[in-house]
């Protein structure tokens, strides 16, 4: 994933993922992985995929909206 090209020849990077899980905490995993593959698509912007994505998300602890368990 991160090394998802765009025309230009520009990673995606680490940052990108970071920038758009940091600016979507409270989605559930499922709209995370859509909004991630949306994030590539337009970064690519038509570039063919080249390699394989492999992305692994793993849901812990509480959300804002849930109570805090012991």
């Amino acid at each position: 994933m991160t090394e998802t090209r765009a025309r230009d020849g520009e990673l995606f990077g680490a940052g990108a993922i970071a920038r758009l899980l940091a600016s979507h905490v409270d989605d559930s995993p499922e709209r995370l992985m859509s909004r991630l593959a949306e994030a590539l698509d337009r970064h690519r912007d038509g570039v063919a995929q080249r390699d394989d994505v492999t992305v692994l998300l793993i849901e812990f602890g509480c959300s804002s909206s849930q109570p805090n368990r012991p």
